[in-house]
């Protein structure tokens, strides 16, 4: 009879124990849940796609928290340095650019290449402040109204 109950005890607690990390534990490459109250934006550089340039450079947040800062269209050597920090050269690439100048690729001549704008995705946590870009081809901030 104490067997019994003691395979019913372990039981039981095994069968709770198994029903809490199911619903307290998420699987492997799950999305976490979104930041409370944060606020996320792209910089992109390059969009007027003139010529070529370096845009390294850094964010700093004043009056609100840096959650992170994600590459956008990074590629080749373009590479985030640290947590708010990133090599970006804007460069030429085949690349379609509809709609606003849209390159023939008919015609048996080489793909078109074009400037490709790239950025960064910025995710800030507080209440009001601006972040401060500093960047190789000049500073400038975004006021931030949470």
């Amino acid at each position: 009879m104490r067997f019994r109950t003691a395979l019913i005890i372990a039981a039981t607690l095994l069968l709770a124990g198994a029903g809490y990390l199911a619903q307290n534990s998420r699987p492997a490459g799950a999305v976490p849940p979104p930041l409370a109250q944060a606020i996320s934006f792209r910089v992109v550089f390059g969009y007027q796609r003139a010529t070529p340039k370096v845009y390294d450079g850094e964010v700093k947040i004043s009056g609100g928290k840096l959650e992170k800062v994600e590459p956008w269209r990074f590629f080749q050597k373009d590479v985030m340095t640290g947590d708010a920090s990133w090599k970006l050269d804007i460069k030429r690439a085949v690349f379609e650019n509809q709609p606003d100048k849209p390159n023939p690729v008919a015609g048996g001549s080489a793909p078109a290449t074009n400037l490709v704008p790239a950025g960064v995705v910025v995710t800030v946590s507080g209440s009001r402040g601006s972040a401060d870009f500093e960047t190789r081809q000049g500073n400038f901030s975004v006021p931030i109204l949470g």
